[in-house]
Formats: C-alpha cells, sequence, structure tokens
C-alpha cells in the first residue's frame, strides 16, 4: 500500500541527522503500468496528486490510505480497470555470508486488470483470477552485496577488509489468470503444478467456448523440462472439436547452450555479467563482486565473480525458430551488443556489450523458397564503417571512491585524522543507459532502409543540481556518540532520473535506399520534451556495519542521499517526409 511515503519532508531534507537517526524516507513510491500497448509510470506528489509521464487518466480508490484498486482512462475513451490486488513480502538476510534474517509483512505491490470498458459503456471484457493458490506464493531470490575497504590515515597499509551479504527472497501471491469473458464467448486458462517453488505453476490448456458452454476451440502447450529448474514452451497444438482434421502445432526451438542449475532455495550460478546476462558457468557459488576486488582470506570466494560479456553464453536459452501450422518458419539469428561511444567519447574501437541484437531473420512460406525473405541488420556508422553505432552511459563501474574525510574528536588519538576508502558493489554504480544511433535493415535484393536514434550522445544523463550524498561517519568506543556528516555532489546511488531520459531511443528519422545505395525518401519525425514535474525524494540508502579498529576506535559509515526525480515525457509533434 502507499502508507505515509508520499508525504512531503522538508524538515528530514534540512536535517540530515534527524534523517539518519530516523530513517526517515520521503521518497515517493514508484508505480508502473504495461498493459494495451501502453506502458509508463507515474507517482504521488507532495500534494497527493498523481504526476505521469502519460496522458492518461489515472484515478486510485484509496480507503484507510490503502490503494484497493485504480480505473485508467485512455485517449480514446476505453477504461482500464484494476481491482485484484497482488501482494508480496520479503525475506531477507544481514551481514555476513548468505544469511537470512527477518521477514517484512505482506504489502500491496500489484493490481491486475479485471474489467475492460468501452467509451459508451455498452460493452465490456472481464478477467477473472484463480485465487486457489494463492497462499503457496511465487519466490524470486536475489542478493545484494559488496565489499568495503576503508584506510585510516594513522595506520597507513593497513586498510580494513569489510564484506556485508544480504539474502533477499520475494515472496508473492500466486495469481494466475482463469477466465476472460465477452458478450458472446469465454477464454478459460487451466494451469498445473510444477513442482518448482521459483515458477510454481504452468498454463496448459486454453479453451474458448460459446455462451451456452460450447467449446469452439482449445489449445493445449507443451513444454520441455530443463535439467536444471526450467521449462521451454515448445509447442503450441490447436485442439478443434468441431472438425477431424488434425491441425499441426506451433513449434518452437531454442538455443541449446547448458544453463546452469538453478536451486529454489539460493541461484547457484554468479555468471553474471555487469548487465546482467549469463556469462558462463562457475564451479560453485561464488561472489557476483569483480575479480579486480582485493581478496580477504576470510571470504574465500570474493572477488570471483567474472563480470565481462561473453558472446558464448549469452544467447542460452534464447527463441531461435517458429514453425507454423502451414509449414512456414521464421528463424532468428542473433549476436552480441558492442558500443564504440561512451557519451561523446569516441573509444576508436568495438567494444562487447550486455546482451544480444537481432542480426538476421529468416522467413518462409514452406512452400516456394524462391518467396523466401531474409532481412539483415547492421550497426555502424555510415560515416565510420566498421565503427559501431552502439553508444552506452557510461562503461560498467563497480567500484566507489572517496578520500576528502577529515574532522576532530576531542579525548582521542582520531585529532585531524584523514579517511578514505572505497566501496565496491556486486553492480555498476552508474548508469549502464544503452542504444543505437544507426540501424540498417538489408533486404535481399540490395536495398535496404537506414534508421537513426537518439542516444546517450544525443542527450547525456544531467542531474539536478540539488541531488545530495550524506555520508556519515561515526566514532564508537571512547569517542561514542561522536560523528560527522559529508556532502558529496557526486555520489554512488544515482537515480537515473535525468531531464534527457525522455529522448533516448525515440526515433530520429528514417532513409530508404534502393539496391544501388541511391536515397529514395527520407522522414524526420520532431518532438518536444515536457517538462512535467519535479518530486523531492530523500531516502536511506544503506547503514554499514564497517568497524576500522585502529587506535583502536572502532568508525562506522553510513549512507543516504537526497535526490529529484524528474518527470516528463516527449511527444512526437511532427513527422515530415522527403523525397
Amino acid at each position: 500500500g502507499v502508507g505515509t511515503t508520499f508525504a512531503y519532508d522538508a524538515t528530514a531534507y534540512e536535517d540530515d541527522n534527524r534523517l539518519y537517526y530516523t530513517s526517515a524516507d520521503a521518497a515517493p513510491d514508484d508505480f508502473s503500468f504495461n498493459f494495451g500497448g501502453r506502458v509508463g509510470k507515474f507517482m504521488f506528489n507532495r500534494d497527493g496528486d498523481i504526476v505521469s509521464d502519460s496522458k492518461l487518466k489515472i484515478v486510485p480508490t484509496i480507503s484507510s490510505n490503502q490503494i484497493l484498486s485504480w480505473e485508467i482512462i485512455a485517449d480514446d475513451g476505453v477504461k482500464y480497470s484494476f481491482g485484484q490486488i497482488e501482494r508480496s513480502s520479503s525475506i531477507y538476510g544481514g551481514a555476513g555470508w548468505r544469511n537470512r534474517g527477518g521477514s517484512s509483512p505482506l504489502v500491496t505491490t500489484a493490481w491486475y486488470l479485471t474489467k475492460v470498458t468501452s467509451p459508451d459503456g455498452l460493452s465490456s471484457i472481464d478477467l477473472e483470477y484463480d485465487l486457489t493458490y494463492k497462499a503457496n506464493y511465487h519466490h524470486e531470490f536475489s542478493e545484494v552485496e559488496y565489499f568495503q575497504t576503508r584506510i585510516y590515515a594513522s595506520c597507513p597499509g593497513d586498510p580494513l577488509l569489510w564484506y556485508e551479504s544480504y539474502a533477499i527472497d520475494t515472496k508473492s501471491d500466486a495469481i494466475f489468470l482463469k477466465k476472460i469473458s465477452t458478450s458472446n464467448l469465454n477464454i478459460e486458462f487451466t494451469t498445473v503444478a510444477t513442482g518448482i517453488i521459483s515458477i510454481g505453476r504452468k498454463l496448459d490448456v486454453m479453451k474458448v467456448t460459446n455462451k451456452d458452454g460450447s467449446e469452439v476451440k482449445s489449445f493445449k502447450f507443451n513444454y520441455k523440462p530443463y535439467s536444471t529448474g526450467r521449462f521451454f514452451l515448445t509447442s503450441v497444438q490447436e485442439q478443434n472439436t468441431i472438425s477431424s482434421i488434425s491441425i499441426p502445432p506451433y513449434k518452437f526451438s531454442y538455443d541449446e547452450t547448458p544453463y546452469p542449475e538453478y536451486e529454489d532455495t539460493f541461484p547457484t550460478t554468479c555468471g553474471i555479467d555487469a548487465f546482467g546476462y549469463f556469462n558462463g558457468p562457475r564451479p560453485s557459488y561464488r561472489s557476483r563482486l569483480p575479480l579486480a576486488t582485493i581478496a580477504d582470506p576470510g571470504f574465500p570466494y570474493l572477488g570471483a565473480g567474472g563480470r565481462t560479456p561473453n558472446p558464448s553464453y549469452v544467447q542460452a536459452g534464447i527463441l531461435k525458430e517458429i514453425i507454423y501450422p502451414t509449414g512456414g518458419y521464421s528463424r532468428f539469428t542473433y549476436e552480441a551488443n558492442d558500443y564504440s561511444y561512451v557519451g561523446n567519447t569516441f573509444l576508436g574501437e568495438r567494444k562487447t556489450g550486455g546482451g544480444v541484437r537481432i542480426k538476421q531473420i529468416k522467413t518462409s512460406d514452406g512452400v516456394n523458397t524462391s518467396s523466401d525473405i531474409t532481412r539483415n541488420f547492421a550497426y555502424e556508422l555510415s560515416s565510420q564503417p566498421g565503427i559501431s553505432s552502439g553508444v552506452i552511459e557510461n562503461e560498467p563501474s563497480f567500484t566507489y571512491e572517496f578520500s576528502h574525510f577529515s574532522f576532530s574528536s576531542p579525548g582521542s588519538n582520531t585529532s585531524n585524522s584523514a579517511f578514505t576508502g572505497s566501496i565496491t558493489f556486486h553492480v555498476p554504480y552508474k548508469s549502464l543507459a544503452f542504444g543505437y544511433s544507426e540501424v540498417k535493415e538489408k533486404r535481399s535484393d540490395g536495398s535496404y532502409t537506414a534508421y537513426y536514434y537518439y542516444t546517450p550522445k544525443d542527450y547525456p544523463y544531467v542531474a539536478d543540481s540539488d541531488d545530495k550524498s550524506i555520508i556519515k561517519v561515526e566514532l564508537f568506543g571512547g569517542d561514542a556518540g561522536q560523528g560527522k556528516y559529508f556532502k558529496l555532489a557526486d555520489h554512488p546511488f544515482f537515480k537515473f532520473d535525468g531531464k534527457n531520459n525522455y529522448m533516448r531511443g525515440l526515433l530520429n528519422e528514417t532513409k530508404v535506399f534502393n539496391s544501388l545505395g541511391k536515397p529514395l525518401v527520407s522522414t524526420v519525425y520532431l518532438y518536444q520534451q515536457r517538462n512535467i514535474e519535479k518530486l523531492y525524494a530523500i531516502q536511506q540508502e544503506d547503514q554499514s556495519n564497517s568497524v576500522y579498529n585502529c587506535n583502536p576506535v572502532p568508525v562506522y559509515f553510513h549512507f543516504a542521499r537526497n535526490y529529484f526525480i524528474n518527470i516528463g515525457r516527449a511527444e512526437l509533434i511532427q513527422q515530415s517526409e522527403n523525397l
């Protein structure tokens, strides 16, 4: 539910000490939606009004400070109602090696679509959900870890090495779509158990019936159980009860690169690159911290997480082919993403990025090979052949350095001591926003279409001037309670909600060329940026248990941040075609 998290707390913003001791959190809840081809986000401002990056009208139903349902009205007048609540809870751990600790109460985290109503209110589509297995819960597993080094000026060469790991299991209500009803048809969904906690159940049959219950047709979903605890949809078979004719199924095939084993208790693989994609198996559970991390004898797995993208593994399990009932097919060939620019900086080479991009799509009707269509995609600059058109905002960076700490503590030998240190995170602490500025779609006859997009090169991240970070250094032992705050303009906990984000990835221009490379037509797209509202937020990010016992004076580090969230959108205002 909402609780009071969208309340503005100006006092906390001005009082850093109060922030730390009360764990004040004025960060607004971040809501997102995805339905009917519409994707966006919205928040409550400090007055309790909804601020969205879309033009949709969004109306909540709130009772006792809890959101019970939502109603969203699209620009065409269609009304979407979201009334089925899903609740989630976290089981979390504390500092140490893969520890678990307490659990949070179940809170509402999602609202499922329950009704779609026409603008005139005369027709509707109703959605019903199966709550039979609600208490079984879906499980998702993750882990937050970081390795910290601290150097105390009076103890040169003797840095503190400290490792913290937080295991987080998220469990959510197991809710499944049961039926979709229209004025003349019902579509019913049947699920079956998988035997795997993290998956729970899978779709088995989808049946279409008339209102009198007579069956029109049904579809059977078949899967291939993977030895590592994953399922792949292999075919969809239409079952027509009216006709005795057997219809061939839709078939799906996937890349057969082996996956690592998956456990319900913990994900055992740390073979994840800096971008979050699989980059190869590991012999046993290891930290996801990069190899460059200083090894600590007390934690033998530290620094074992290779985070470099590996094109040989990133395609594991990806869809490779669809065979249609007619005998035709679509085949997909992929390749690793790459880039030659970091922001506006030209690297002079192509570097492998995370994930894959489409390289080729071949379609066939399965009858006449002369009608096969092959489309190839190229991702390089026309002005610099051989140079990738990929642009990344920042290259992966895991370690944040800070070195401008100093303060005096009367009555101890820590007077005027300078602190330096670093934190190595298991995820990059800077934005990895990525895109291609130019993509060519080449056809079999030699003609092609070039697509040009806005990237972080055109619209770099711009932090709000009021964004702040707070680092508190607190002394214990002989000077218990002594502490000092340090505000940093640049900090590791970026929000990535800069004013330029709306433009990235938008289509700037298309150009169509014939087989001789002569341009035939170009279309230019013009947008207007609309900065809707700037929301203030303050949030405690981390409360470090790092203890540096030098002199001996234990030292604790605490992190928090003040930041602003810029809500806005880019609207297409003109599309012009030139011959």
